[in-house]
């Protein structure tokens, strides 16, 4: 194994003992803090949910929970301690970090580390290290490296992309990269990702919006009452996670998510599901880049009232209260009406959590305090 940081090389885990790096660069803080746990005789690792629906949690994770983890992982993507290398990227205060370091150590991968930004991957450095580098991202790290210039995808052995969806316009966009995306389902709960979906392929003119998401070796999946998947693998202690999220199982290796049962909004008796719109507005918005959100909002006569909030540019065609008028108009004709945005908000930017994911209670804040470009 060998650790790759601010162009310096470390042998085995000597990288590790490097603790005094964590006074130059404040980031390595939770690597240094979690390896210490690692190479311990303690067993049991505290962290915190991601607070994208809530507010976030403390649990506890074992050894033998994240050893379960970083073998599956390392089984599906096959990788090889001689050919490959992993990135880390994200924060190792959260699940998606410090997993990323426990799949280096137990498959005994090259480990590059960088700063954890928008903008983590340098343009030239990953041609001098001879390594096929398989690297998590969020959707926002994701964005920058497809619109970044000069940075070889070559290099890469595939992009695990967490913590959210990609949103369908940069979908469209992903054709520069030359390693294949594959979008993770999972939570701090199953300590990170139990199961996979592609969504690009090079030189594969294959649609992945119908793919199934594929579980990992050893994980098992039913439904409750209310449609709810749950879970239960050595990642989950062999025992079964209750999950708030609606899915179709396809059959007992994949399932469809259909989006998250506390996201459901009750809008004057009517039950609406965020998911299924925002797969009618993708198809109308899948030749123009707009990232929006659909959620509901607190209303005095409907209980809760459907809006849509998108980021986009003040001068764009999309803060015209006709544009919008039209594109519900024209959703009216084929969906219900009633289960359609009430009102439409413009902001600059939607906010998020600590991990990059979408902050949706703060969301529901700021728009209760602004002003729609149009409603109803």
């Amino acid at each position: 194994m060998t650790v790759w940081f601010d162009e310096q090389k470390y042998e085995g885990t000597d990288f590790f003992k490097k603790t005094e790096l964590a006074n130059q660069f404040s980031f390595l803080k939770p690597v240094f803090e979690f390896s210490d746990f690692w190479f311990s005789d303690t067993q049991v690792w505290q962290t915190k949910t991601s607070g994208s629906t809530g507010a976030p949690k403390l649990i506890e994770i074992s050894k033998y929970q994240m050893e379960a983890s970083a073998k599956a992982s390392l089984h599906f993507f096959l990788l090889n301690k001689d050919t490959d290398g992993l990135i880390l990227c994200l924060s190792a205060a959260h699940v998606g970090g410090f997993m990323v370091l426990v799949r280096a150590l137990i498959g005994d991968l090259d480990l590059w580390i960088l700063e954890p930004s928008s903008k983590p991957i340098p343009s030239q450095s990953i041609i001098i290290k001879k390594k096929k580098w398989f690297v998590s991202m969020v959707p926002l790290q994701l964005e920058a490296l497809i619109e970044e210039n000069g940075i070889a995808t070559s290099y890469f052995k595939g992009i695990l992309l967490g913590g959210a969806a990609i949103s369908a316009a940069h979908k469209l966009q992903l054709n520069p990269l030359q390693c294949p995306v594959n979008q993770s389902y999972g939570m701090t709960e199953t300590v990170s990702h139990i199961a996979l979906r592609k969504i690009y392929e090079p030189k594969k003119s294959i649609d992945f919006k119908n793919e199934p998401y594929i579980l990992l070796p050893g994980i098992e999946i039913k439904q409750n009452e209310n449609g709810c998947l749950v879970v239960k693998g050595a990642v989950t202690n062999d025992i079964w996670i209750q999950t708030n999220d609606l899915v179709k199982i396809n059959d007992d290796k994949s399932f469809f998510f259909l989006g998250r049962i506390d996201g459901i909004i009750n809008s004057g008796g009517l039950k609406v599901n965020p998911g299924e719109l925002i797969s009618h507005f993708e198809i109308l918005f899948s030749r123009q880049e707009l990232e929006f959100q659909i959620l509901g909002i607190s209303d005095q006569k409907l209980g809760e009232k459907v809006v849509l909030a998108f980021i986009s540019n003040r001068k764009s065609i999309f803060h015209s209260s006709q544009y919008w008028a039209e594109v519900i108009g024209k959703l009216a004709k084929q969906l219900d009406p009633r289960i359609l945005p009430r009102a439409v908000y413009g902001l600059n930017q939607f906010p998020k959590t600590q991990t990059m994911k979408y902050d949706l209670p703060a969301l529901r804040s700021i728009l209760k305090n602004s002003k729609p470009v149009w409603d109803k």
